[in-house]
């Protein structure tokens, strides 16, 4: 069974404007390429990665459809997401 691995990222408010939070991706996604941000991250047990807006929507997508099975298998569907932050169709 392969290690669990548990994503991070930054998020911001919902209605910051997409330039903003197009060039906040960029300006993070610069710095975690620099070498002594990777080895600091690496020191603390993290693996460092980037991604597009896009990839990381997509990832935090399936781990909340992935825990959501859990949650709701395993007390019958408690839900612990405001409903503003659940993703579209739920």
């Amino acid at each position: 069974m392969p290690a669990p691995i548990s994503p991070f990222g930054f998020f911001a408010p919902g209605k910051t404007p997409d330039e903003i939070v197009k060039h906040l991706n960029g300006e993070i996604n610069k710095a975690i390429a620099l070498p002594e941000i990777q080895e600091r991250l690496i020191r603390l047990d993290n693996i460092p990665s980037s991604s597009s807006l896009e990839q990381f929507a997509k990832l935090i997508r399936s781990e909340y459809e992935a825990t959501a099975k859990v949650v709701k298998a395993a007390n019958g569907g408690l839900n612990l997401v405001h409903p503003r932050h659940r993703p579209a169709g739920q």
